[in-house]
């Protein structure tokens, strides 16, 4: 039960990650103080961090199914690590139009 917690936890987790280090204002500062290669280099370290986090579910869904045998346990996590990894998957539009619209207010 404790690694089903440690899921939900580290799911939920990742999602607040992303919208805390994606937030507007915080990318704003980044770009400048650190310009555009700062900027990007941050948005490539936080989809690092939080791809890392998918990988962490799916781990833990296969720690469970080797403990308790049930093959649907995997399936369960490995669900919960992909919704992660698509919600947080990098859009080459979406970055350049940051980028854009950052770059305009310098």
């Amino acid at each position: 039960m404790g690694l089903w917690i440690a899921i939900l936890v580290f799911g939920l987790g990742a999602f607040v990650v992303r919208r805390t280090k994606f937030a507007a204002m915080r990318l704003q500062d980044v770009a400048a103080v650190k310009g555009v290669s700062g900027l990007l280099k941050t948005m490539q370290d936080t989809t690092i961090q939080i791809a890392s986090i998918g990988g962490a579910i799916a781990l833990m869904g296969f720690m469970i199914t080797i403990l308790r045998g049930d093959w649907t346990d995997m399936l369960r996590a490995g669900g919960v690590a992909a919704i992660v990894l698509i919600y947080c998957y990098p859009f080459r539009s979406a970055w350049q139009r940051v980028v854009i619209q950052l770059d305009r207010e310098d």
